[in-house]
């Protein structure tokens, strides 16, 4: 969260669709090296895989929170 929230204080996001916003020099989008960069690289299709079950699944979410939830109880009581 805090490396979102400090992108977000410097304007990063802001900058970012400004440039690649522009529908004068970018008609089609932006170009297909930074799209793969955002979207992740469709020839990796392993790592694509994983970065799919551990950060886009909310069922993968909810177990990470119950988990954390868990540690820190532990760690509480220890």
């Amino acid at each position: 969260m805090a490396g979102i929230v400090q992108l977000e204080v410097t304007d990063f996001f802001r900058e970012l669709f400004d440039e690649y916003g522009d529908v004068a020099k970018y008609p089609y989008g932006p170009p297909s090296h930074v799209t793969r960069q955002i979207i992740q690289n469709p020839d990796t299709p392993i790592r694509n895989e994983t970065a799919r079950l551990l950060f886009y699944r909310r069922k993968s979410g909810v177990w990470l929170l119950v988990l954390g939830s868990l540690l820190q109880i532990g760690g509480t009581w220890a």
